[in-house]
């Protein structure tokens, strides 16, 4: 879950032997799970629920969310481009 990883994350600075104010956003950055993969720009959450249970809790800062009512298996192809097309029209502003 995020919020392991984050822990995970912390406990592998320490190890390394970084001080406190030495720990940048870059830098933890580096040790978190799968460093290489990008933040979300956008999480749907299925079945009506309104929350991200644990997911990806770092890379989830600036994510839009969408929430739609759907189950996941029930989502068709349809279903993916209306969210898709939702998502063109939102204006980024990474917490600006």
């Amino acid at each position: 879950g995020g919020q392991e990883e984050i822990v995970r994350a912390a406990k592998q600075l320490i190890e390394q032997g970084i001080a406190a104010n030495d720990v940048t956003l870059e830098s933890f950055a580096q040790v978190i799970d799968q460093p290489d993969v990008p933040p979300c720009d956008l999480i749907v959450r299925t079945s009506g629920e309104q929350r991200l249970s644990d997911f990806m809790l770092w890379r989830s800062a600036y994510s839009e969310l969408l929430f739609v009512e759907k189950f996941w298996p029930e989502m068709t192809p349809g279903d993916v481009r209306d969210i898709l097309n939702e998502y063109t029209t939102r204006k980024r502003r990474f917490g600006g």
